[in-house]
C-alpha cells in the first residue's frame, strides 16, 4: 500500500524503510537503492525466462525486502504478504506499473532512467551520490529538478519578453523626446 499524505510523502523522499510484524518478530523493509538496479534487472530477466519458482520468487522478495531468501523461507504465506505490501510502500516505483515495466524502460526512451540521473546529475548531484538514492528519491527529485528548470525558463523568457517592451518603450520615449525638443528648436 502505497504511503499517504504529507508523511507519507516524506517517508518515501527520505528513503524510510518500514517496519512490518511477523509471525516471526519485527522486520524493517529498506527501500531498493539505484546501485541495486543491475541485480534487479537481473533478478527479474531470469523471473521472465524460467517457469516460476519458489526460488526466483523468494530471490526477487529478499532483493525488493531486504531480507535473506535463507529467513523468507522459513515464512508463512500470511508473512509473506505482509512483507510483499512492505515492499510496495517502500519501492512505489516498482509497482506503480507492472512489475519492472518502468525499470525495463530503454535507456534512450524519454522520462527513462537515464535521463532521471543525468538531470540529478547536472543539478548538482554525484553518481555515487545517486547510486544510493531509493528509486522513489531518483523519481521525486528528478521530477523536481525537471519542474524547476522549467519554471526557470518561464522566468527567463518573461524577463526577455519584458526587456523587449522595455525597448520598444525607451525607444518610444527617446522619439517623443526627439520631437519635443525638435518643436523646442533644438537639433532631433
Amino acid at each position: 500500500m502505497p504511503r499517504k499524505g504529507l508523511r507519507g510523502e516524506l517517508e518515501e523522499l527520505l528513503g524510510t524503510p518500514h517496519q512490518v510484524v511477523l509471525s516471526v518478530g519485527a522486520v524493517t523493509v529498506t527501500p531498493l537503492k539505484f546501485g541495486d538496479l543491475p541485480e534487479l534487472l537481473r533478478c527479474l530477466d531470469a523471473w521472465h525466462s524460467e517457469p516460476p519458482t519458489p526460488e526466483g520468487d523468494l530471490r526477487l522478495l529478499a532483493l525488493t525486502t531486504g531480507c535473506e531468501a535463507d529467513f523468507l523461507t522459513t515464512l508463512s504465506d500470511a508473512d509473506l504478504e505482509a512483507l510483499l505490501t512492505a515492499s510496495k510502500t517502500v519501492n512505489p516505483s516498482l509497482y506503480r506499473e507492472a512489475p519492472g515495466a518502468a525499470l525495463a524502460r530503454r535507456p534512450s526512451a524519454p522520462g527513462g532512467v537515464d535521463a532521471a540521473v543525468c538531470l540529478l546529475i547536472e543539478s548538482g548531484h554525484t553518481l555515487a551520490a545517486v547510486k544510493d538514492y531509493t528509486l522513489a528519491q531518483i523519481e521525486r527529485l528528478s521530477l523536481a529538478h525537471a519542474r524547476l528548470a522549467a519554471e526557470r525558463r518561464i522566468d527567463e523568457l518573461m524577463i526577455a519578453r519584458a526587456a523587449q517592451a522595455d525597448g520598444k518603450g525607451f525607444k518610444h520615449t527617446v522619439a517623443s523626446l526627439q520631437r519635443e525638443v525638435a518643436k523646442l528648436g533644438g537639433k532631433g
